[in-house]
Formats: C-alpha cells, sequence, structure tokens
C-alpha cells in the first residue's frame, strides 16, 4: 500500500520540488495522481476542497492535504531524513550549516522567485494560453533578477553550493525556476555568471534530475512544437 499521494504534472514546474526530493532519496513507495491542468481536474469542487488554490503539486500525507511545493518538499525532505542525502543540516551538530540552509531558502523565495515567477508566466504561459505578456513586468523583472543573481554567484564563490559545501534542499528549491529560465530564453541570466553557471552544471548533472525533469522537458517541448503550428499559442 502507498504511503502517501502526491498529485503532480509534467506542466508544472514547481512540482519538480517534491518530486527531486523523493528521487534523491529513491523513494518509491507512493502514488502519482496525475493532474491534467488541460481540464481542468485542479479546479473542481472536490480537488478544491483539498488544494483550496487550485494548484498542484498536492500531497496526501496521512489523510492530510498539504499545499505549496516548498512546503511539501520539507515535509518529504523531514519524513526521510533518515534517508541519504539528508538534504537537511541539523542545527545541533552544525548550527552554522543551518543557519546557511535557511539564509539561502529565504534568498530563493525573496529574491529569486518574485521576479523569475513573473518572468516565466509573461515570457511562456501567457504567449502559451493566448494572453499578451506585459513587457513593461519583464523589463522591471529582467533588472530586479539580474540584480539578484549578481549577488548570488558573489555569495557561490564562497561556497559549492546554495548553503556551503553540501547539496541541500536549497538547491532543490532554486532548481525548477532556474531551469525554466533557458526555455523562455534568459539561460544566458545563468551561464554568463562563472559561479552560478558551475554551480548548475553540477546540480543539473545529477542523475536524480535527470530523471525526474526528462517528462516536463519533453511536455515543453510538445507545447513549443504546436504553438509554432498555431501561430504561438496552444490552441
Amino acid at each position: 500500500m502507498a504511503s502517501f499521494k502526491l498529485h503532480t504534472t509534467p506542466l508544472s514546474f514547481n512540482s519538480l520540488r517534491p518530486e527531486l526530493v523523493l528521487a534523491e532519496k529513491g523513494i518509491t513507495d507512493y502514488e502519482v495522481v496525475a493532474a491534467d491542468l488541460a481540464t481542468g481536474s485542479h479546479k473542481t469542487p472536490e480537488f478544491m476542497q483539498k488544494s483550496p488554490f487550485g494548484q498542484v503539486p498536492l500531497l496526501e500525507l496521512d489523510d492530510t492535504p498539504l499545499i505549496e511545493s516548498r512546503a511539501i518538499a520539507r515535509v518529504l525532505a523531514t519524513k526521510y531524513s533518515d534517508v541519504q542525502p539528508s538534504l537537511i543540516p541539523d542545527y545541533a551538530s552544525d548550527p552554522k550549516a543551518f543557519a546557511l540552509f535557511e539564509q539561502a531558502l529565504s534568498v530563493e523565495t525573496m529574491k529569486v522567485d518574485p521576479y523569475a515567477g513573473p518572468l516565466i508566466y509573461h515570457k511562456l504561459i501567457a504567449p502559451a494560453t493566448g494572453n499578451t505578456p506585459d513587457e513593461v513586468v519583464i523589463a522591471r523583472c529582467l533588472a530586479k533578477l539580474n540584480a539578484h543573481l549578481n549577488i548570488i554567484d558573489g555569495i557561490l564563490a564562497k561556497h559549492k553550493f546554495m548553503a556551503g559545501d553540501v547539496y541541500t534542499l536549497a538547491d532543490i528549491n532554486f532548481m525548477p525556476t532556474m531551469h525554466v529560465l533557458f526555455p523562455i530564453g534568459e539561460g544566458e541570466m545563468i551561464t554568463s555568471r562563472p559561479n552560478l553557471a558551475r554551480w548548475w552544471a553540477e546540480v543539473s548533472g545529477r542523475e536524480a534530475w535527470k530523471k525526474t525533469v526528462a517528462p516536463m522537458d519533453q511536455m515543453y517541448a510538445q507545447i513549443q512544437a504546436q504553438m509554432s503550428q498555431n501561430g504561438g499559442t496552444m490552441n
């Protein structure tokens, strides 16, 4: 019997966070529930009783529905903390590592996601769904994100990963957003910065990541091909 259910879809890059935690730890004893965003399965009353914002990923653990990819990823990393890699530093044995870890988590949520998220929407999702991208928002977010990535590149000059010299959940939280910068034509924001480029080559070369991201890359390739045929939208 599966120990929990994870509602997910390759269309959701945020779903990569909990999926990658499970892949890194080799956890397979769970049920994957495929969410069909195209038909609106995530907006049904039944689904929204569990996920009130009508979004995936959704974790059903011990009859408790949990939302938000970062929270789900941390819950799973904690649930399987005895399975390597641990992904979360132990405060008691290494308070400095734990402090850097918490700092890196905050940098991702406060300095990267607020600007990368709108970029991804306006440069990928809006055109795909027939909506008009807002060039003012794009320009503002590009400027902010570039400034913040300069600082992150400096942080990565001091250690191998986002939170020190060990791969952690902090790296996992950064990875989905960084990955989608490439299909929206902004991959140079990573590759042009030496420390960020080195970090990306390291983390994106991990076998768990390559396995986890493959379905999403295939889906995005299909969407781009369909958009080319249909004049820039998925319809």
